[in-house]
């Protein structure tokens, strides 16, 4: 029985070494998912600003385009008369 109390004695000290409270594992993990959550926001509004930057130069290059009087001004005016950005009884280019 001596043996006994000497086994339990690293278990006594780890128990001692944590500070005396147990570990509340589900306030633990509401953090974690909190955290997590929260990250996954930060990250999605990054790719958005990412997508918004990277579309931007192209949505102004396609306004120039569509601006242009034999591209996209034509195509709407003529388009009851059937044609799409030119004179009626042009071909296009």
């Amino acid at each position: 029985m001596r043996s006994f109390p000497l086994a339990a004695l690293p278990a006594a000290c780890a128990l001692a070494a944590c500070g005396g409270e147990p570990e509340n594992i589900q306030e633990k993990a509401e953090n974690t998912s909190r955290m997590l959550e929260q990250r996954a926001n930060e990250i999605e509004a990054e790719a958005a600003n990412s997508v918004d930057a990277a579309a931007a130069p192209l949505e102004n290059e396609a306004n120039l385009l569509l601006a242009q009087p034999e591209n996209g001004a034509g195509a709407t005016e003529n388009a009851a008369d059937g044609t799409v950005g030119n004179v009626a009884g042009t071909r296009a280019r």
